[in-house]
């Protein structure tokens, strides 16, 4: 460091003007000494030095807004020497990004993260050096460590709501295997179907053997597509939205998939229940924002229902596919 190196010159030029002015053997001593310090504080310095590790760990995932610390630390099997290095916090999803200059003081410090928006901080160390017990001379460290925080979004309603009458059932299908359903159509009995399913007082009626088969609802294809974009408020009002409706449609028992950008490659997230919420989220937090000029609203094809996530005053844009 440059103060300890001005220090040391400044206590070298004191002994060589002590010892031309002091003609007696602790002058020369002196000397001797000062100059051979560098080269036994490098000596007993270099297995610290190579052996000493540096360490960061933050918590997995938290939500936007919640306090969340980076603690770093290093360790050493021999008396720890001084260490530098840049620290490069970076959110890709919303561009944020800043570096800063650590000077540990100690062997353990803890700092405080931003998450006052959604997606991924990722924490890397950089340009590390570690200095001999003296601070006079550093050697380059190449420290790998990285640490990755996701911060989920803060679900929030669009408006308006979509109708969930859109959402139910178009058409009904026969109950693979029979059994029992609450919904099922009245047809002849057939060669092979079970007298559990006779309906006896209709056949008693009728005067010929009518069977109930149960049927099950036969779900639309339900889409939502979203484009990462815009500002920080808008893409965190974005994933909110799109976070709430994920969880609104499972709640009712729609699955559903979710398609986007990240970045220039495509991303697909089927949901059928609740675990698949947090893959989803882990996935929107860790995209990149969308390239210009590109939009996800393509990827409604196939789908019987469409709904676009936008950051506007009316919330979302539903289309009903034919």
């Amino acid at each position: 460091m440059a103060r300890n190196r001005l220090i040391y010159l400044a206590a070298l030029v004191g002994a060589t003007v002590f010892y031309g002015f002091f003609y007696a053997w602790f002058s020369e001593f002196l000397l001797i000494l000062l100059l051979a310090l560098p080269v036994l504080s490098l000596v007993v310095s270099i297995p610290a030095m190579l052996t000493m590790q540096l360490h960061l760990q933050a918590p997995q995932q938290t939500g936007r807004g919640n306090a969340v610390k980076l603690r770093l630390w290093t360790t050493c099997p021999l008396p720890q020497p001084m260490c530098r290095f840049f620290l490069t916090v970076h959110n890709p999803l919303t561009g944020f990004r800043q570096r800063r200059k650590i000077r540990p003081s100690a062997l353990h410090m803890v700092m405080e993260l931003p998450t006052e928006h959604s997606g991924q901080i990722v924490c890397q160390v950089s340009r590390c050096k570690v200095y001999d017990y003296l601070g006079l001379f550093c050697f380059p460290r190449r420290w790998m460590e990285e640490s990755w925080t996701d911060i989920a979004p803060v679900p929030i309603p669009p408006e308006p709501m979509p109708d969930l009458q859109q959402l139910l059932a178009v058409t009904y299908r026969a109950k693979a295997g029979g059994g029992f359903s609450e919904i099922h159509e009245l047809r002849d009995y057939r060669p092979g179907d079970s007298l559990r399913q006779v309906h006896w007082k209709l056949t008693a009626k009728t005067d010929r053997p009518i069977v109930r088969e149960p049927q099950v609802p036969v779900r639309r294809d339900v889409v939502l597509t979203l484009d990462l974009n815009g500002k920080e408020e808008e893409i965190d009002n974005i994933l909110d939205q799109t976070c709430y409706l994920s969880t609104w449609l499972l709640e009712h028992q729609v699955a559903h998939q979710v398609r986007w950008f990240s970045g220039q490659s495509v991303k697909q997230i089927t949901l059928a229940a609740e675990p698949d919420q947090k893959k989803l989220i882990m996935e929107l937090c860790r995209s990149r924002p969308t390239a210009a000029g590109m939009t996800a609203r393509c990827f409604s094809a196939g789908a019987d229902w469409h709904y676009h996530v936008e950051n506007c005053p009316a919330g979302a844009k539903t289309d009903e596919l034919p």
